[in-house]
């Protein structure tokens, strides 16, 4: 019974190891999502931060390297940015989708059955 099990084993169909392996990309494109979310976990508070800071407006300064100079920018609120972070935290708000025929008139579905 237990030769059987052994030729058996890593065949695919149900249970553990069973079913089709992995292709490269595949494989390749989960390591890059971890690759990704380790870095993103290093970076999250200044990331965090600086989302809050365009949804507030606050002023930035930036480098410009043609001349070397320091600017700053007042960019004001951007509602786009608060409307992502409160998506993020609270959820996204349900879209009603509104459906009808021509001209307005009611759209009538009949099932045969």
């Amino acid at each position: 019974m237990s030769e059987v099990k052994e030729k058996l084993k890593g065949r695919g169909g149900p249970g553990r190891g069973g079913g089709r392996k992995l292709g490269q990309s595949t494989l390749l494109a989960q390591k890059m999502r971890e690759t990704l979310a380790q870095e993103l976990h290093k970076r999250y508070i200044p990331i965090v931060r600086a989302q809050l800071d365009a949804a507030e407006g606050i002023q930035t300064e930036h480098y410009d390297r043609k001349t070397g100079d320091l600017y700053y920018k007042d960019p004001g609120p951007d509602v786009q940015a608060f409307r992502n972070i409160n998506d993020q935290v609270m959820g996204r708000a349900k879209e009603n989708l509104e459906v009808s025929g021509k001209d307005g008139v009611p759209l009538i579905i009949k099932l045969d059955t």
